[in-house]
């Protein structure tokens, strides 16, 4: 029964697998089938997915998605790996066009420096920068990435890639000189909440009580002179009664919880120290009372534009990457992706599955 049922884990992921990107290496299935098999007998090394000659593998996208694959680590092997597959498999798209954006960037640079002389620079004054954390010692360098589960060499290759990716992220922006006034100014107004320099601030006393008649009364009180905060703290049955109603100062109306959102859009138009008519909201009568209330101020465009002209370029680079890299993929050339996700998925469960759940398929 064992063998059947690591069968039927293969055959579903493979059923809900939609990619197209390896071979696998997945140790092979103990031929005993009458007794129970531990999951650790069936799952291999992972996988390699070869793009154009290099390689993702599986280890490269397990941990770029541990943070998903970790919340579903105290699910049996079918419910991990059903909620594994789509986030593998999204992860080795992700992985698969960034080597395709490296391997296009790396083209780039390689015609400015055919012998590659400035990335062996560059790579040596890293490698110099990560001995010298460690007390200029190389072996033990060596020692404390091992310890982090990684080494130079991958340590390197990383810092290479993002280099390499982002000078030609560079060279592409720089071609680009085409951004207006108009462009900016239009960007500007319509993000302003990216440039507050003061934000909306609304500071307010709140009685809340179950009946119109209630809510009457009160406010005839209060408008007699009656103190808020005393008669809040004897009538309101809202949870800040005890503080007199005062509640703490919010980001305006739109930062507050749903019934309250009619008492503060009223408060808004209202004068320090002014009353609320009552409002009904979500079967409650509330009578609001505003202590202070300041708009939100922005930064002037003067002030900013250089950092709009920023996000406008960060934006035209995205579009620009998110269009080669479809092309970079209609004509790469790219390993079993099927049998890739699938063993990357079982390695997963290997490396996350929970402790307290049975590790044996019966």
């Amino acid at each position: 029964m064992a063998y059947f049922k690591y069968i039927i884990v293969l055959l579903t992921l493979s059923l809900f697998i939609d990619a197209s990107f390896s071979q696998q290496m997945i140790g092979p299935v103990p031929e005993k089938q009458n007794e129970s098999i531990n999951f650790d007998d069936l799952v291999g090394y992972g996988s390699v997915l070869v793009v154009n000659g290099d390689a993702v593998s599986s280890y490269d996208v397990i941990e770029k998605a541990r943070e998903e694959l970790i919340q579903f680590a105290d699910k049996d092997v079918m419910a991990f790996c059903n909620a594994a597959l789509p986030i593998i498999t999204e992860y080795t798209r992700m992985e698969v066009r960034e080597l395709l954006m490296y391997q296009k960037a790396l083209e780039d640079v390689l015609k400015k420096d055919s012998s590659g002389q400035m990335i062996k620079e560059m790579r040596e004054r890293r490698r110099k920068d990560i001995v010298r954390n460690y007390a200029g010692n190389q072996a033990i360098a060596n020692l404390k990435l091992e310890e982090m589960g990684t080494s130079m060499e991958e340590m390197l290759d990383k810092f290479q890639r993002e280099v390499v990716i982002s000078s030609f992220k560079d060279t592409i922006i720089s071609k680009d000189n085409t951004i207006t006034r108009l462009e900016i100014q239009d960007y500007y107004n319509n993000n302003l909440d990216k440039y507050v320099s003061v934000k909306e601030s609304l500071e307010f006393r709140l009685i809340k009580v179950e009946s119109a008649e209630k809510a009457q009364g009160l406010l005839a009180k209060l408008k007699a002179g009656k103190d808020f905060a005393e008669l809040a703290k004897i009538e309101s049955k809202d949870w800040r009664a005890k503080y007199g109603g005062l509640w703490d100062p919010v980001e305006g109306p739109d930062s507050i919880k749903k019934e309250l959102k009619p008492v503060a859009n009223k408060l808004i138009k209202l004068q320090p120290g002014q009353l609320t008519d009552i409002v009904e909201s979500d079967g409650y009568y509330y009578i609001g009372k505003l202590v202070s209330y300041t708009l939100p101020q922005y930064k002037l465009l003067a002030e900013v534009q250089d950092l709009v002209r920023e996000e406008i370029y960060e934006l035209r680079w995205l579009e620009y990457s998110a269009k080669l890299s479809e092309k970079l993929l209609d004509r790469a050339v790219i390993g079993d992706s099927d049998e890739f996700v699938r063993s990357t998925v079982i390695t997963a469960w290997k490396k996350f599955g929970s402790q307290t759940a049975s590790d044996t398929i019966e």
